[in-house]
């Protein structure tokens, strides 16, 4: 004879089953959002990574297209400089002018202490001359000081190209070890700071000698003819 199971154990019976299966169902659901919670945050640093790396290397971009604007602005520079150098003023130097300006005033005072006066002509071409020198005395004083200014330019030219080549390949390095940036360009970038460190050195060489020039007797005019005088007309 079969055994008949009375309500109450009926009841806990059904009782169990819906708490077993519920049970089940919440540990499914929790391990589904157990790993659906692990991939969305292994998604999200996977992201962020990319974000920061694409971040660097757009900085980077930027970076290198400042530099190439910079060498363009700078070789521009160049050729308005040498532009500007070439004129059509007489190659001469600051002894020469001093010089000529001492000739041109002893012909002055040899003319006119000849015993016969003067003609208004030789006067003319006595002024003329003496203007002559003294204007070549200034262009020359003039164009040494500019000299020494152009130089000075250069050495804080040099200066900040190598402040901006060594802060490229300082970011260049970090690109290299995170595997952006290829040996090959890290080495390329290598190169152009150590260009950039040389052409500073060969510039604060200018200015040395620059100055050096400026600061010996052919480079500063006589005190006699630091203001000149314009001869007069009359013997």
């Amino acid at each position: 004879m079969r055994p008949v199971l009375t309500q109450s154990q009926t009841t806990v019976f059904m009782t169990g089953l819906v708490l077993f299966t519920f049970g089940f169902q919440t540990t499914l659901c929790q391990g589904q959002t157990n790993r659906n919670f692990e991939n969305a945050s292994q998604n999200t640093e996977d992201l962020q990574s990319r974000i920061r790396g694409e971040t660097v290397q757009r900085q980077s971009e930027f970076l290198r297209v400042d530099t190439t604007s910079s060498q363009l602005a700078k070789r521009v520079s160049t050729l308005e400089g040498r532009l500007l150098l070439t004129r059509t003023y007489p190659t001469i130097t600051i002894r020469e002018a001093n010089a000529a300006l001492d000739l041109a005033r002893a012909q002055s005072r040899e003319l006119r202490s000849q015993p016969v006066k003067p003609s208004d002509v030789q006067i003319a071409e006595e002024q003329l001359a003496i203007s002559r020198a003294e204007s070549q005395l200034a262009i020359a004083v003039a164009l040494q000081k500019e000299r020494l200014l152009l130089c000075e330019l250069n050495v804080l030219d040099a200066e900040r190209e190598l402040l901006r080549t060594t802060n490229f390949y300082a970011l260049q390095e970090r690109l290299a070890a995170r595997g952006i940036t290829t040996p090959q360009a890290l080495a390329e970038d290598k190169m152009t700071l150590n260009f950039s460190q040389k052409r500073l050195e060969l510039m604060r060489l200018r200015l040395v000698t620059q100055q050096t020039l400026e600061e010996s007797m052919d480079a500063r005019p006589n005190k006699a003819n630091v203001k000149p005088t314009a001869a007069s007309p009359n013997p």
